[in-house]
């Protein structure tokens, strides 16, 4: 029998610190975390499904021939958004069903960024047990593992970049920080107002100039071809689609910064409303309300916080899910970029706070990572509600709603509510508000049967006479879908 000593076991205890137990806990979280983004999606509990039926088609119609293209959206994504890294997922796809991967790519997104966060931790706290607790608190933030409880977005896939873009602006390797920068940039177009940071932040840190220039340049020359250039070529028109977010500030970019600048007091009024402190209260609350603006680093989440709390409407803050405990305010995936900056301003604020307390630092890093601990594991409470794991019950089962989708026939076009349509992306036309006749329509509601036909539950009046004189009924569930397959023409 081989005895091991005490130096084995101490190294088989560094071993796990500094490599195992980072693995182990993303290793698991991955598998965990995609299992049940899967699972919602075959159960229909997914929020807001609507984005995630276009990209769902994005990948598809990749992979068949019409690059980029999404009949759920009526256009190609570049119209939209300047997203290539979205071809990255295309050949993942012939064998991962498009919502299974998108979701998996989800996850592997935050869990791959996780890594240089735990190198960054365990450099700035010089303790690997610290190093691998902010690990826990990172892939645990609501704003990053709520988003396999929503749809997927393009964003979501910028996680790894910008973390390693920064862990090795702190290393000063250039060559491998212009290489995440550039792919950070491929994500999408406003990726590069966070981007541009880094010029900020390495005038203040006096790099060389190459880390000065090149992240101004590459940021400025990006946005400008995606927002003049890409994005009016694929939508037929001159204008940036995005900009309508903030259509009551102005119509152009020129419009909106005039107007931010011009009027201060009327700028901060409007982010210190009592809608946009309650979105800051919620990024802030897993991560100890204030200790993110102990360091310098927060800036880099300024941009994006600065636009969040600027647009008007709420969706492009939080999603509202339904707990047993309440409302649950969920971020959404515009608050990704926030989270993270905000979460590296964490580890520097811990360590910046704990020297303060001189030969006492430890004890107080600890306590510092463990009430961070608490605030992470509070924020993520909406997980273990039962009410986001079942269906209402004013609506049809998964089951029911997959036997009816099972009658229509592949290729054939289909108008459905978004929760369906994001299981009836791999065909050629499916869109949610298609105001032509589609083969097909799929209609959700209080539905019952008499010798009238089929009659709204709510009214009790017959369905729309434009309905029953184009479509005839295929099937329905009492109360909850219907089936519709449109008229033979002759």
């Amino acid at each position: 029998m081989l005895l091991r000593g005490p130096y084995g076991r101490q190294k088989d205890n560094q071993w796990f610190r500094r490599v195992g137990g980072p693995s182990l806990i993303l290793f698991f979280y991955t598998l965990i975390f995609t299992g049940i983004a899967v699972w919602r999606y075959e159960n229909f509990l997914y929020v807001e499904s609507g984005d995630l039926t276009i990209f769902e088609q994005v990948i598809y119609n990749t992979l068949h021939g019409r690059p980029f293209y999404s009949t759920a959206d009526g256009q190609n994504h570049f119209g939209v958004h300047n997203s290539p890294i979205l071809a990255f997922l295309v050949p993942f796809a012939a064998l991962i069903p498009a919502p299974y991967l998108l979701y998996f790519f989800t996850v592997l997104s935050i869990a791959v960024s996780a890594i240089p966060i735990y190198l960054i931790a365990r450099d700035e706290t010089g303790d690997e047990l610290l190093a691998l607790f902010l690990l826990s608190c990172y892939i645990m933030l609501p704003g990053l593992v709520g988003q396999i409880y929503q749809s997927f977005h393009e964003i979501n896939l910028v996680l790894p970049f910008i973390t390693f873009s920064f862990y090795y602006f702190v290393k000063e390797r250039f060559y491998p920080f212009v290489a995440m920068f550039i792919f950070g940039l491929t994500v999408k177009e406003d990726v590069s107002l966070t981007l541009f940071m880094y010029s900020i932040y390495a005038t203040i840190k006096k790099r060389e100039m190459k880390w000065r220039i090149f992240p101004a340049i590459m940021c400025i020359a990006w946005l400008l071809l995606s927002v003049k250039v890409i994005i009016p070529f694929f939508n037929n028109s001159s204008s940036y689609p995005m900009i309508s977010y903030l259509s009551d500030m102005g119509s152009s970019f020129s419009d909106i910064i005039a107007n931010t600048l011009s009027s201060p007091q009327s700028t901060l009024q409007r982010l210190l409303q009592p809608d946009r402190l309650f979105y800051l209260y919620t990024l802030l609350l897993p991560l100890g309300i204030i200790l993110p603006f102990f360091s310098a680093e927060a800036a880099f989440a300024v941009p994006s916080l600065f636009l969040n709390m600027l647009v008007e409407t709420e969706r492009f803050r939080y999603v509202e899910a339904k707990t047993s405990w309440g409302i649950a305010y969920i971020p959404r995936h515009m608050s990704l970029i926030v989270s993270v900056f905000l979460f590296i301003s964490v580890i520097y604020s811990i360590k910046n706070i704990s020297s303060a307390f001189g030969k006492y630092s430890k004890p107080a890093m600890f306590i510092l990572v463990f009430l961070l601990f608490v605030m992470a594991g509070y924020g993520d409470r909406f997980m273990m509600s039962n009410k986001l794991y079942k269906r209402q019950s004013a609506t049809a089962s998964s089951n029911s709603i997959k036997r009816m989708l099972s009658l229509i026939p592949y290729g054939a076009t289909v108008r459905a509510d978004n929760d369906v349509a994001t299981h009836l992306y791999n065909r050629k036309d499916i869109n949610p508000s298609a105001d032509t006749d589609t083969d097909y329509l799929v209609l959700q509601g209080l539905f019952y049967r008499n010798n009238r036909g089929l009659l709204n539950g709510d009214t009790g009046n017959p369905l729309d006479a434009s309905i029953t004189r184009k479509y005839d009924l295929v099937a329905f569930e009492k109360n909850y879908i219907a089936l519709f397959k449109l008229k033979s023409r002759r």
